[in-house]
């Protein structure tokens, strides 16, 4: 039996795109290279976040309002 050169070449090419694909969704479901690594869904549950990038008072009036709903939050008093 003789290997069909052009055969190979497309499973090849087709294998190649199947696994960067693969991959491609792998990083962006797993949050690869990102501060909420492996929290994909954590904006359905409708909570709050702040990013790291914001400015300091957008962040202190954040925290203060996450202790003003909670004032015993341990987390938010130390991030605060």
């Amino acid at each position: 039996m003789l290997l069909d050169r052009k055969k190979i070449n497309r499973y090849a090419r087709w294998g190649a795109i199947i696994l960067a694909v693969v991959f491609l969704l792998s990083f962006v479901l797993l949050g690869v290279g990102s501060s909420s690594a492996g929290n994909v869904f954590s904006g359905c549950e409708g909570t709050n976040q702040i990013s790291s990038l914001s400015s300091f008072e957008d962040r202190e009036q954040y925290y203060l309002d996450q202790l003003e709903a909670n004032p015993e939050d341990g987390v938010v008093m130390l991030q605060l």
